[in-house]
């Protein structure tokens, strides 16, 4: 348009060339997105909704089929990482989410070529089922995102909660007034969850007031708890990978999800008595009622 109007106005053609060339020097550094190239699973959606089985199935594959190359921790630093032509991807970096989970379909299903046309990363096609795939998605990005919550003290990016069955006494469904004790976390949404890892002996997680559903994550059975109880072995271990812990040593963790599904704050360690206090719970959940995150989790990876 900005064109047009010159030549409508029978501008000199040199005056429309140079308009050109201004415009094109501003465009030219946003040229390049249009030649990324696209896979053929580039705009795939995860199925899994990141259920904490599928993240736990991935943690389980991933020193089987990864952890060589990239490391135990995904930081690039596997025992085989030297012989390779490029050096492996660190999966614990930020700029994982730079990269759709199709994206990562697909370099698990073909592999990946370095630069002189050789091998760098092989396919996992005849190796790991579409399930399996998207398991191991799920869990080094799990992995990602707890190992970011142990080195800076808070998620660089929103993180799902992983997806659980749970019971829950008397609880509504989908905030209709219907009384069933077999819920999910997705079941729940609309309202703040309060997670608390049981520690044995220790007394119920008290609630921060309306709207708020403390859930007791437990490695019992959860039959006759007052509060909504998940015994899910899953539940633990995919929220020990998201904060960055190991299972032995999730007992006594307090977490916070938003009303979206978002994991918002946690508490680890002996920093996690400080929500004992009715007030500072309190505090807590308001600070992230105060500064919403819009976007709906659980459908899918919704955490980029």
């Amino acid at each position: 348009a900005l064109l047009w109007r010159p030549v409508r106005r029978r501008a000199p053609f040199a005056g429309v060339l140079a308009l050109a060339g201004l415009l094109a020097s501003f465009a030219a550094p946003h040229l390049s997105l249009l030649l990324v190239e696209a896979y053929p699973t580039s705009y795939y959606a995860s199925p899994t909704g990141f259920a904490a089985a599928s993240v736990v199935q991935g943690a389980v594959l991933y020193p089987q089929h990864c952890a060589r190359c990239h490391g135990a921790e995904g930081r690039g630093d596997g025992p085989d990482a030297g012989g390779l032509p490029v050096p492996p991807a660190d999966l614990s970096a930020a700029y994982l989410w730079d990269h759709a989970d199709g994206e990562l379909f697909w370099w698990l299903l073909h592999g990946m070529d370095a630069p002189d046309g050789t091998q760098a990363m092989p396919g996992f096609a005849g190796v790991l089922s579409d399930e399996q795939r998207w398991a191991l998605i799920d869990a080094v990005r799990a992995r990602n995102a707890g190992l970011a919550l142990q080195s800076s003290g808070a998620w660089p990016l929103p993180v799902a909660l992983p997806g659980f069955s749970l019971a829950c006494p008397g609880a509504a469904k989908s905030q209709r007034d219907l009384r069933q004790d077999a819920v999910t976390t997705d079941d729940l949404r609309g309202r703040v969850l309060y997670l608390v890892a049981e520690q044995p002996g220790a007394p119920p997680p008290k609630t921060a007031g309306a709207g708020v559903v403390p859930i007791v994550l437990t490695r019992e059975e959860p039959e006759g708890r007052p509060a909504c109880a998940s015994a899910d072995p899953a539940a633990w271990d995919a929220l020990a990978v998201v904060t960055g812990q190991s299972p032995d040593t999730l007992a006594g963790s307090r977490m916070l999800v938003d009303a979206n599904g978002w994991m918002r704050a946690v508490k680890t360690g002996p920093d996690a008595a400080a929500w004992d206090d009715p007030g500072a719970l309190a505090a807590a959940v308001w600070a992230i009622a105060a500064v919403p995150l819009t976007a709906a989790g659980g459908e899918g990876h919704h955490h980029h």
